[in-house]
């Protein structure tokens, strides 16, 4: 079995954190209802549909927003996946709550903040799980209502016309620090009264920058970025136009990358060296491991893949990749419990790896979906997902047996046909344990690792890193491949 990765949920992360802080609610009237609706396009492809609803009171305001996607998987299954975000507020424009609900096929997943004092209590709900942490809240942090009159105020008052805020990511369960930044657009329109000008700052290198544009009263009427090669647009219209029937993105083949040449079984047993090329700005960088050697020579990038191609430095220490974290919950007594069951007779850390690659392989009976980011207990109890809940669940039982583990995104190539092509890369994702004092790769998913195998990021399973990997994808093509036979001498 084999998968891709899904545009869709990228497309979520990214619109969720534009809407969360640029829509504002109503002027404070009693009881005052405000609805808006736009239409969303991918590579100007109308895939979906998203709505705006403001209910002022006499206790403060209730901000709404809906957004919904429709994508095509293979054999031209539709799949729709709905989020739903609420902020509640003062009529000052005070944050008190905010909740998100996201519904995609077999996965329901509920986040609720809640601020108390100097702290945010936010609440996870899945089918499997009932969490809540707590996080210190930084200052300020705004929602709908409280940007928009800050913007209003500073329009006025501030002279640089720049706001500062803090905002919630689901995504990465961490604060993002918004910069938004009043300007003058090219040319004035009913839609395109303001500009603005948006960086987020992160945790990530560096900081994320983009433009969106509002009317008059700083509701947000259209906004347009690349995501993973695509163009993505979100332009308000009428409710006929907002509503009107989709023509779903086929998610599911738009991430195959052509193999210059077949690589039979046997070819992918030895080494194989690749030629890789990139397009766009940002060139992904690849990383080195015991089965993979990266390197460039006269301005051109070569991989070289076999079962011990490359060198890593062993880890300071092995205790974070035991951890368990949101998606790889290691620590879960149904996966500890499954752990010991499959692997607790095992002597070496290898025959337990095998025990657990075949035990997720037999319980993972469910429907294969390319959509959402299931956790390894989604993917336990509901038997469903692609090659990403395969690698969650095997990681987390790996660690709950004591074996350090990570999970590696890459390309893998696959012989299967898949919308009437075969023998291509697939991006796939798969696991690295620490077995006889090197990271050694294991696969429930897939028939096991060999030198179809080209690892593009390794991370600990969660769903930010995933995203952020993912996105590059598009950017890399293989433009040669080659069985080595005798090793070349090389000195970079």
């Amino acid at each position: 079995m084999s998968t891709t990765f899904q545009l869709s949920i990228s497309i979520f992360g990214i619109l969720l954190a534009t809407t969360f802080s640029c829509f504002a609610s109503h002027p404070v009237i009693d009881d005052v209802q405000l609805q808006k609706w736009y239409k969303v396009l991918i590579n100007d492809r109308k895939v979906g549909s998203s709505t705006l609803h403001v209910l002022t009171h006499k206790h403060g305001t209730t901000t709404t927003d809906s957004l919904s996607i429709e994508t095509k998987q293979q054999a031209r299954q539709k799949v729709r996946t709905n989020i739903i975000s609420v902020h509640e507020e003062t009529l000052d424009g005070q944050a008190l709550s905010f909740r998100k609900v996201m519904n995609v096929p077999n996965l329901e997943r509920r986040f609720i903040a809640t601020i108390k004092s100097d702290k945010l209590l936010v609440q996870t709900i899945d089918n499997n799980s009932d969490t809540t942490k707590e996080y210190d809240l930084p200052q300020p942090i705004l929602l709908f209502n409280g940007v928009r009159k800050h913007l209003i105020n500073i329009l006025a008052n501030n002279k640089n016309k720049t706001l500062s805020y803090y905002s919630w990511d689901f995504t990465r369960l961490d604060f993002n620090l918004i910069e938004l930044k009043i300007e003058n657009p090219e040319e004035r329109t009913n839609t395109r009264y303001w500009k603005i000008a948006k960086t987020v700052t992160s945790d990530r290198p560096e900081p994320k920058k983009s433009y969106f544009y509002t009317d008059a009263e700083f509701y947000q009427s259209e906004i347009s970025f690349q995501l993973s090669g695509k163009k993505v647009d979100i332009i308000e219209c009428s409710e006929a136009c907002a509503t009107k029937r989709n023509k779903p993105y086929n998610n599911f083949s738009a991430m195959f990358k052509n193999s210059p040449y077949r690589l039979p079984k046997r070819a992918r047993q030895g080494k194989i060296r690749y030629e890789l090329s990139f397009s766009g700005e940002k060139k992904l960088d690849l990383p080195n491991t015991f089965e993979q050697n990266t390197f460039t020579k006269n301005g051109r990038t070569f991989v070289d893949v076999c079962d011990q191609c490359g060198t890593e430095s062993a880890p300071d220490s092995l205790d974070q990749y035991l951890s368990p974290n949101a998606w790889v919950q290691s620590d879960h007594p149904t996966i500890q419990k499954a752990a010991k069951r499959k692997a607790g007779k095992k002597r070496s850390s290898h025959a337990k790896m095998k025990a657990l690659e075949r035990y997720v392989e037999a319980r993972m009976t469910g429907k294969i979906q390319y959509i959402g980011y299931g956790s390894a207990l989604d993917a336990y109890t509901s038997k469903v997902g692609d090659c990403t809940e395969f690698a969650l669940l095997l990681a987390a039982l790996s660690k709950s047996a004591g074996i350090p583990t990570r999970v590696v995104i890459g390309l893998a190539y696959s012989e299967e046909t898949f919308e009437g092509r075969d023998h291509i890369f697939i991006p796939h994702a798969w696991v690295q344990a620490w077995v006889d004092d090197r990271w050694k790769s294991y696969d429930a998913a897939y028939d096991g690792f060999d030198a179809g195998y080209i690892a593009l990021g390794i991370f600990d399973g969660n769903k930010r890193d995933y995203i952020e990997i993912s996105r590059h994808i598009h950017q890399i093509e293989i433009t040669s491949a080659s069985r080595v036979i005798q090793e070349e001498p090389y000195t970079p």
